[in-house]
């Protein structure tokens, strides 16, 4: 459900996992399939040609709970991009969600971000005590909307769509939450944000975001749809040294790197790659996972899917 660039994505990653798969794309905005192959064709409605072996939810974020309970009333298995649904229908979207867990029916939120493996790698080393106590984390995402989405009338324009840049970069968020928690309502958070830019319609195009946990750990995340070039950081600092996660390209020039350092008083060590490689490698895992699950595997171990929703839909006061 879904045909653009995300949808286009997963369906060309799908095609080179299962090179016979019968692919429907049920997106009303197409009059041609996203992808030329045999085995992809449009179709009109999600019930069209009989039942589905699993749905892969693309839609933009306004969508995504009525297509998401559209394929759990059907029992069928469903990949819901993130976010799973706006702020102001996540307790719907949760009692359709548990219920469908309860019913040994996969649903998977597309978090691709848990799949890198970098970030893996920043997992390991905050948890394994390399750095010591952990005292602070340090995020970024900023992306130039019209280089990421297009210059087409993209949702993120519009509040109403599931657009602005707290929805967008929601994984982002929940990246913080995962590497900073337990974080709870009653423990500290402000929101911030605001329309600076030109841009969106009426959506948010620059926020921040500030944490604080029990153990007294401070987190500060900033987003953005207006830098030019994209940025996206993560800076963990410990009593024993700092890890820093940084990727960066200009989508015009083709410039692209990725690099993670680890520093410790005078000595630094640091891995150099290139993000689009490393990112394109996070989507094929997390879908290979997915069909691994619904092939009858064990369900990978994923975050709560809620918990930025909830933290958003508490604090930002916008929904």
């Amino acid at each position: 459900m879904g045909g653009g660039s995300i949808g286009t994505r997963h369906i060309r990653n799908l095609l080179r996992m299962r090179p016979t798969v019968e692919i429907g794309v049920y997106d009303p905005g197409l009059s041609s399939s996203p992808v030329q192959d045999e085995n992809v064709h449009l179709v009109m409605g999600p019930d069209v040609q009989g039942k589905w072996d699993a749905v892969l939810i693309c839609s933009p974020t306004s969508y995504h709970y009525g297509h998401m309970s559209w394929a759990i009333s059907k029992s069928i298995p469903c990949f819901v991009e993130k976010p799973i649904c706006l702020p102001g229908q996540v307790d719907l979207s949760r009692n359709d969600f548990l219920a469908a867990w309860s019913d040994s029916i996969p649903v998977m939120v597309g978090y691709n971000l848990y799949f890198h493996p970098w970030f893996q790698e920043v997992k390991r080393i905050v948890t394994g005590g390399k750095l010591g106590r952990v005292v602070a984390y340090a995020g970024e995402f900023s992306h130039y909307l019209p280089y990421w989405r297009g210059d087409r009338d993209s949702y993120s324009r519009h509040r109403a769509q599931g657009g602005g840049v707290l929805l967008d970069c929601i994984q982002d968020l929940d990246l913080m939450l995962e590497l900073g928690g337990p974080w709870n309502a009653d423990t500290g958070a402000t929101i911030r944000s605001s329309r600076v830019g030109d841009i969106t319609e009426d959506s948010e195009d620059i926020a921040l975001v500030e944490l604080r946990s029990p153990s007294l750990k401070s987190g500060m995340l900033r987003l953005d749809y207006l830098g030019h070039r994209r940025i996206r950081s993560i800076k963990v600092i410990g009593t024993l040294g700092t890890l820093l996660w940084r990727s960066e390209r200009h989508a015009p020039s083709g410039e692209d790197s990725e690099t993670l350092s680890y520093y410790r008083n005078s000595l630094v060590t640091t891995r150099s790659g290139e993000s689009v490689p490393l990112i394109a490698s996070s989507y094929v895992d997390e879908l290979r996972a997915f069909l691994h699950w619904v092939e009858g595997g064990a369900a990978p171990v994923l975050p709560n899917p809620f918990r930025a929703l909830d933290l958003l839909k508490e604090r930002a006061g916008l929904w």
